[in-house]
């Protein structure tokens, strides 16, 4: 059966290499980032993508917007995947409501959004997934990174909630933490410190391929997961050894 499958910050990093995975897997793909540019791309090399929407997602209205349009267009999805995120470091001394509140918004309030649509009977088959996307700084404290582990700990607190809340519906509900990943992101940081050094150091294993964690959310999707829920899944090259 083709699944139907949405995800959230597909235009870059992680969310466009699950989405390249997931198209040539077979799966109906249904894109929103707010790089419109770059999810044209992948309507045009993918035959599987079949609608893209180019919004902030941090308003709930554009939410309530692609939900409703997937509604009226029939289509009831088979998952989702949020990849959509803010990173930046800094210290706590340099604290400022407005940018932890854009960062809430995207990683945290966002994703609580996406969900409260998806898990009705209106847009999603029983037995469906949810992934989401968080990171290892919730788990090893890093200077400058305060602020970011904290939104992504709180997705990793309502992982299992979720997962308790839709499991009569048979709707397997979790979280990946990578790493440092190789995506826009780790560009950013390069500027700030010496991350080529700090991933030698504490993450043996090296920087990690978006590719190799859009198998990993393949997998979660996949049968061979069907007994994974409420899970927190770490692909962290090594680097929570250190």
């Amino acid at each position: 059966m083709d699944r139907n499958i949405l995800i959230l910050g597909a235009s870059s990093g992680i969310g466009h290499a699950v989405a390249e995975y997931m198209a040539e897997k077979g799966d109906n793909l249904f894109l929103a980032a707010r790089r419109k540019d770059r999810l044209e791309e992948l309507k045009q090399k993918y035959d599987q993508v079949q609608k893209i929407w180019d919004a902030d997602l941090s308003e709930e209205s554009n939410v309530t917007r692609i939900f409703l349009d997937l509604k009226e267009n029939k289509v009831k999805l088979n998952g989702m995947v949020y990849c959509a995120g803010v990173a930046y470091s800094k210290p706590v001394r340099s604290y400022s409501e407005e940018q932890f509140q854009q960062m809430f918004d995207i990683n945290f309030k966002a994703f609580l959004a996406c969900v409260k649509y998806f898990v009705s009977k209106k847009y999603s088959e029983s037995g469906s997934v949810i992934t989401a996307i968080s990171s290892v700084s919730t788990e090893k404290p890093e200077k400058g990174r305060g602020e970011y582990a904290a939104s992504k700990g709180a997705v990793n607190a309502l992982i299992p909630i979720i997962a308790k809340e839709v499991i009569d519906r048979r709707i397997r509900v979790n979280s990946v933490s990578p790493g440092f990943v190789k995506t826009e992101i780790y560009d950013r940081e390069k500027i700030f410190f010496d991350v080529d050094s700090y991933i030698q150091e504490y993450q043996p294993l090296g920087l990690i391929e978006p590719g190799n964690v859009a198998e990993v959310i393949g997998f979660l999707h996949s049968d061979a997961a069907k007994y994974i829920t409420g899970q927190n899944i770490f692909m962290d090259a090594g680097n929570l050894l250190f």
